[in-house]
């Protein structure tokens, strides 16, 4: 299987990008290293090209600048404060990325590598996590460097919606043999997903799944395959309540069902995750709403400086103080970037998110074509969104790894509307 990276710098970037994918759940520290190796290898492939190329930017990536720029100035205008430039130099790490996989636009041998590493680094972080959470190093089920459960269990999710893009896939050609092997990793993966208990994650994988349906009606393999993932993951959840003592385990599983009641959906009053998070709305909007700073907010990553007891609430808080002291962040990815960067920066973000859908939805797959890059963006899209609206904000190896997935995507669709005849996505 050749890699169709002819040059040292494409051979180095294409090293450091299944380096990258390998990395990101398990280990913290190399990840940046192989960052390195992956931006230095795109910078001086592009350099050694003859003639050098250089495009004006075009509308997505005037957007990034903008997103970049305002995420800036809120640092400059609450400067300083107590994370610095850690939220900057995040968000920056994250555009650029997406930026690279957008420009470069690799071609399919390339990115079948970056599959098979970004399936391997699971494979090889879930009985890694699984162990370290049975020993009693860590209280949850979580990869050893993918942020705690909930954002463990988003990039998860958003794995098992790219393995479900190239096992739906029939234009890249992928053998038999690898569908099998997917398909044992998508089982593995699936049990992981159960077992972590994070609800926005499988709900946003739900989700994801059910937006095919429409493109997939009469996909007969795409329903058994549906159906069977369903039926496994209850299989496990029933298992493990019925055949094992281990209250960790069975603490997570119960944890899926506690928002189902009688009629739906509810609210766990009793529940002190429910009132944790409840408690974390109100004060992202509260600060969002009644800051200083309204358009730039009180900085990227500056969360942990907000001064609750100077809010203004409905009704009082009621796991404040006595469960938490500081917050991290507002359990909801749009409530923190608002509080966070203010009202430009919310707006930027909706922004990007929506270029991102409005793009998928006008190339959504006809004729029956489906490729695994289309179905990878927008699970990208869809799991974060739908996740994080729980729990997390947009930060981090998941948002690493969405960025990655949505930036390839799009630069297939770029690449597409200057193609004759376009190319399937």
């Amino acid at each position: 299987m050749k890699s169709s990276a002819t040059s040292i710098p494409e051979r180095v970037e294409l090293f450091g990008l299944c380096a990258l994918a390998v990395i990101l759940p398990n280990l913290e520290s190399p990840k940046f290293f192989a960052l390195a190796l992956f931006a230095g290898g795109a910078f001086f492939a592009w350099l050694s090209r003859k003639p050098l190329e250089w495009k004006k930017p075009d509308a997505l990536e005037w957007l990034l600048l903008a997103v970049w720029g305002i995420s800036l100035a809120s640092t400059v205008a609450n400067w300083p404060f107590p994370s610095g430039m850690k939220g900057l130099r995040g968000q920056t790490l994250m555009l650029l990325l997406f930026w690279i996989m957008y420009r470069r636009q690799h071609n399919f041998a390339q990115m079948r590598w970056f599959l098979y590493a970004l399936i391997a680094g699971v494979v090889i972080g879930l009985p890694w996590g699984f162990w370290e959470w049975q020993t009693g190093i860590r209280s949850e089920f979580e990869f050893h460097s993918a942020g705690v459960v909930t954002q463990s269990s988003i990039y998860l999710a958003v794995s098992v919606v790219v393995m479900v893009g190239l096992l739906l896939d029939n234009v890249s050609g992928f053998s038999p043999k690898v569908r099998v092997a997917v398909s044992l990793c998508l089982l593995l993966s699936l049990a992981g997903l159960t077992l972590m208990g994070s609800r926005g994650a499988i709900l946003g994988v739900l989700l994801t799944v059910l937006s095919l349906a429409p493109l997939l009606l009469r996909h007969r393999k795409f329903w058994m395959a549906a159906a069977a993932s369903l039926l496994m993951m209850v299989l496990v959840a029933v298992g493990v309540l019925v055949a094992t003592d281990s209250y960790n385990l069975e603490r997570r599983i119960t944890h899926l069902s506690s928002n189902v009641g009688r009629n739906g959906l509810k609210l766990d009053e009793q529940s002190q995750n429910d009132l944790f998070r409840l408690d974390h709305w109100k004060v992202g909007y509260a600060q969002a709403t009644q800051g200083n700073n309204w358009l730039l907010g009180i900085g990227p990553l500056n969360f942990i400086s907000v001064k609750v007891d100077e809010l203004r609430f409905s009704s009082p808080l009621v796991t404040y103080p006595s469960v938490w002291q500081k917050p991290h962040h507002a359990h909801n990815l749009f409530l923190t970037k608002w509080a966070e960067e203010g009202l430009l920066g919310l707006l930027a973000f909706l922004l990007f998110l929506g270029w991102i859908m409005k793009d998928l939805i006008l190339h959504r797959p006809r004729s029956g074509k489906l490729s695994w890059s289309w179905v990878a963006a927008l699970g990208a899209l869809v799991v974060p969104v739908v996740a994080g609206s729980f729990n997390s904000s947009f930060a981090n190896e998941f948002a690493w790894l969405s960025m990655l997935l949505m930036g390839h995507t799009m630069g297939l669709l770029r690449q597409n509307r200057l193609s004759n005849p376009p190319f399937p996505v």
